[in-house]
């Protein structure tokens, strides 16, 4: 590349050198050269940009090469990199479902889910959008290395003479953050009216369901999640338990996909406890979903936008039940 960009500069200067002459016959002349070089030039260059795109940099861990399994890439000048090359790195897990395209990653200390082809990051630390979109590579979910550093607190340098991404951090570091006490079981004001005590698994589903719909809400948003739940079960369109409402088949594709397995986000336990203590933000909602990801003419639009809009939180939009 050294070169051609060497050739393009001197024939840059013999150009602007004949330019000066003025004369018409020699700016033809001049025109007919440049032309015929870039036709010469544009398949070396191809060439070179192909060989160039062929060796990627390579990633140096705490000052050892690290092996692995998909080639780093480039996209909009950021290295990419592939997640389930890193995970070990702080003790996580990558799983990609096959049907939806989400990367759900979790560590001991952190956790997120991704899409390829969205920005948008949903999970814990809250990290709400990253600059380039992650992309599929044979199987592989490929994201900016720049994210997980700055995901993950690593110090990241660049090596220009070596071709090499250089990454630095404390093992140590990838530590279980400590997670808040599960809710009250005791039967709780909501449900003593109709004689329902939820037992310890409904209870963590409960919170796990609401963390994973409503990651980036505000605190008000989660409540209003919990609050369609709950009413849910108080309803006798719905089944009698959270068990059963938050397993029903397609209802809430957090349950169904397994992101509510990612860590348990800031108050998600609060917002928990005060719907169960009858706290209703959503204004006696029964459902809710992402008005800006759901489309009117969908098969699942057509139905939720028909519905009456109690209130909107956040991104999600409250819909009652007709």
């Amino acid at each position: 590349m050294r070169v051609i960009l060497g050739q393009i500069e001197r024939v840059s200067n013999v150009t602007g050198w004949y330019a000066k002459v003025g004369s018409d016959r020699v700016k033809t002349r001049i025109w007919a050269i440049a032309l015929a070089l870039a036709l010469c030039l544009t398949p070396y260059l191809a060439a070179t940009v192909t060989a160039d795109a062929a060796t990627p940099p390579e990633i140096v861990v705490n000052g050892e090469i690290l092996q692995t399994a998909s080639t780093p890439i480039v996209v909009d000048d950021r290295i990419m990199v592939s997640i389930a090359d890193m995970a070990h790195l702080v003790g996580g897990t990558a799983h990609i479902h096959a049907e939806t395209g989400v990367m759900r990653f979790l560590s001991p200390s952190a956790g997120f889910i991704l899409q390829a082809g969205d920005t948008i990051v949903y999970g814990n630390p809250e990290i709400s959008e990253q600059p380039v979109a992650p992309v599929m590579r044979e199987g592989a979910m490929m994201v900016s290395i720049r994210f997980l550093s700055d995901a993950f607190g690593w110090e990241l340098g660049w090596d220009a003479e070596a071709g090499a991404i250089s990454l630095d951090f404390d093992p140590r570091d990838a530590v279980e953050p400590e997670e808040e006490e599960p809710p009250r079981e005791e039967p709780t004001d909501v449900f003593s009216e109709i004689g329902y005590t939820p037992n310890e698994d409904e209870m963590k589903l409960f919170v796990r369901t609401v963390s994973a719909e409503a990651p980036n809400e505000p605190l008000e948003g989660q409540i209003a999640v919990a609050a369609v739940i709950v009413n849910r079960v108080l309803h006798d369109a719905f089944p009698g338990t959270l068990w059963e409402v938050l397993t029903a088949p397609n209802q809430f594709c957090v349950v169904e996909n397994g992101q509510v397995e990612r860590p348990i986000v800031d108050g998600a336990y609060e917002a928990v406890e005060r719907a169960l203590a009858g706290e209703d933000p959503s204004n006696g909602a029964y459902f809710f979903f992402a008005y800006n990801r759901v489309s009117r003419d969908s098969r699942a639009g057509r139905d939720l936008y028909n519905r009456t809009e109690t209130t909107r939180i956040g991104v999600h939009s409250f819909r009652a039940i007709h």
